[in-house]
């Protein structure tokens, strides 16, 4: 088994699929890439290389996001306006760093409002975030507290899949 943490464009997949078709051998890898490139480079190379070489099958799965949700909500945001509305999502529903109040008093909104530079005000949104939970952790995918996400049932099929080394089909 070849567990590759920086998985990049998939070179070492396609190397140990031509390797596996070439002496016929039956290496396995595992690819982790945490760059936002991974489905236009890294799956595209390794199903070529697997269709060109008629060989293999692969699981592919994506971490499921919970605050890189929020993170990604506020770096597309446009004014202060939506800023504070986020900010309102944020402190009902998201998970905060320990220091923070969820509590949104106004005199706390004027203040945000009044720095008047929207990437400031981004920055400072974005510091109250809990960066250990950008994602769900698997202990909690089936929590009620999630349903808000509107998990699809292929999600969690291919999640216990990959739990139990079961193969899904492409």
């Amino acid at each position: 088994m070849i567990l590759d943490f920086f998985a990049g464009s998939g070179t070492t997949a396609h190397a140990i699929l031509e390797l596996n078709k070439k002496d016929n051998g039956s290496l396995q890898f595992i690819l982790v890439e945490q760059m936002d490139y991974v489905e236009n480079v890294t799956v595209p190379r390794v199903e070529k290389v697997m269709k060109k070489e008629n060989i293999g099958d692969f699981i592919y799965c994506e971490l499921m996001q919970y605050n890189q949700a929020y993170m990604d909500k506020i770096q597309s945001a446009q004014s202060s306006e939506a800023l504070v509305a986020l900010w309102r999502d944020i402190a009902e529903n998201a998970f905060l760093n320990w220091y923070v109040n969820p509590e949104m008093p106004e005199e706390a909104i004027s203040n945000f409002i009044a720095i008047g530079d929207v990437e400031k005000q981004k920055h400072l949104l974005a510091e109250l975030l809990d960066k250990n939970q950008l994602y769900v952790n698997l202990s909690e995918i089936e929590d009620a507290t999630h349903e808000r996400f509107l998990f699809q049932e292929c999600t969690l099929y291919a999640t216990r899949c990959a739990q139990n080394g079961t193969r899904i089909p492409r």
